[in-house]
């Protein structure tokens, strides 16, 4: 799913430096989205929060601690529309770098960004109804949590997205 949505097709450079090209489309080839894979049920990938590197195509274990499930289950509870009967396969975690499209794009960086996170949703959407798979955005998230889980600079990188994902319940 990762690799047909958001890996690096191409690296080239330009006047500005390196630039990539996705399978969706960026505002002036910045994308400045990052993927942060929250593994619940798929098989074969340890349960805890995966980074996603689009470059190598990989997810790159980032917390593993005993406590993750119990704070997962709290975040699933957040995110978890009261129609659905068991918790998301994954949820992904959605990032934006500022700096790649503000030093550039000045005031219209941040609607860049979420122009970006829109064009990703979007492909998201598409490859998922492809694979018969079934995704959901999510509008709500607890923002501490995720801010702790991904230990990062939030003035640098902070959560703009969350979207989930997982197999449609057989009728």
């Amino acid at each position: 799913f990762l690799y047909y949505s958001s890996r690096i097709k191409k690296i080239f450079r330009s006047q500005e430096g390196v630039l990539t090209k996705r399978p969706y489309a960026s505002g002036g080839a910045r994308y400045p989205l990052e993927i942060y894979a929250s593994n619940n049920r798929i098989p074969n990938i340890q349960k805890g929060i995966h980074y996603y590197d689009p470059l190598r195509h990989r997810l790159i274990l980032l917390n593993k601690n005993k406590n993750y499930q119990k704070k997962f289950n709290t975040f699933l509870l957040d995110v978890q529309h009261p129609l659905m009967d068991r918790e998301p396969d994954i949820v992904f975690i959605i990032t934006a770098v500022f700096a790649r499209t503000m030093w550039k794009y000045d005031k219209l960086g941040m609607s860049l960004i979420l122009s970006d996170l829109g064009c990703l949703y979007q492909t998201m959407y598409l490859l998922a109804t492809e694979m018969k798979l079934a995704p959901c955005p999510i509008g709500k998230t607890d923002e501490e949590l995720v801010k702790k889980w991904l230990k990062l600079n939030w003035y640098e990188e902070s959560h703009v997205g969350t979207f989930m994902l997982g197999i449609p319940k057989s009728n």
